[in-house]
């Protein structure tokens, strides 16, 4: 469980005055797990991916607290954003494959955003998989071109979870396990997932979709 009120008082008080989002993350008990250069919406980022021996809404309600963040609106993946000089930093927090795991997505911009329509965000590199939903955002990797898209949908979860993974299915993909809002893909030996959660009955389903190997080259 992630309690700063737990960790040592000069832990605490680093976190509270600053030093990288990395170190702070690891000081709240993440593990990096890889770095590399991507592109987020088709701007130049670095991403760093920590993972947590935590749920989701753990981290985030930690990160939230210590940056001083609006609380938390509901469970399932959490995007944050702040401001450090002159640039946005973004954390995105994932639940993980296994109950009470979870992993961060540290975002920070390699270059100016490029010039575009205010809310445009441009088509993700090789298939949208929940193209009846709304885009809200998506990151490639440069290296392993593994793809994350962010949608939105008035739909539930389960109708979420059927209607991205029948779009993977004409594109290969084979269904493994399917539990808790969450289903497990292979394509070869890439895998996928998809997650679909909702905060509310009355609110909008949001679905995350990962696939190892699927985005084509800018």
């Amino acid at each position: 469980m992630l309690l700063v009120g737990s960790l040592p008082i000069d832990a605490a008080f680093f976190i509270r005055l600053g030093g990288s989002m990395s170190r702070q993350l690891e000081v709240l008990g993440g593990l990096p797990l890889y770095r590399t250069t991507a592109r987020m919406n088709g701007d130049p980022i670095e991403l760093q991916i920590l993972g947590f021996d935590a749920p989701a809404r753990d981290v985030v309600d930690e990160v939230r607290r210590l940056r001083q963040l609006p609380p938390a609106t509901g469970g399932g993946p959490a995007w944050l954003t702040w401001v450090e000089g002159n640039h946005h930093r973004h954390l995105l927090v994932l639940p993980g494959t296994r109950p009470g795991d979870s992993t961060a997505w540290l975002i920070e911009p390699r270059a100016p955003r490029r010039a575009a329509s205010p809310g445009t965000i441009p088509d993700p590199p090789g298939f949208n998989p929940c193209p009846g939903a709304t885009l809200r955002g998506w990151i490639a990797l440069d290296r392993t071109r593994s793809l994350l898209t962010l949608s939105e949908t008035p739909g539930t979860p389960e109708d979420a979870l059927d209607a991205a993974a029948e779009t993977l299915g004409v594109h290969g993909w084979r269904e493994i396990v399917r539990a808790g809002g969450q289903a497990l893909f292979a394509q070869g030996s890439r895998a996928g997932m998809i997650h679909a959660t909702r905060a509310t009955p009355a609110s909008s389903t949001r679905i995350t979709v990962f696939l190892q190997g699927s985005a084509t080259d800018p």
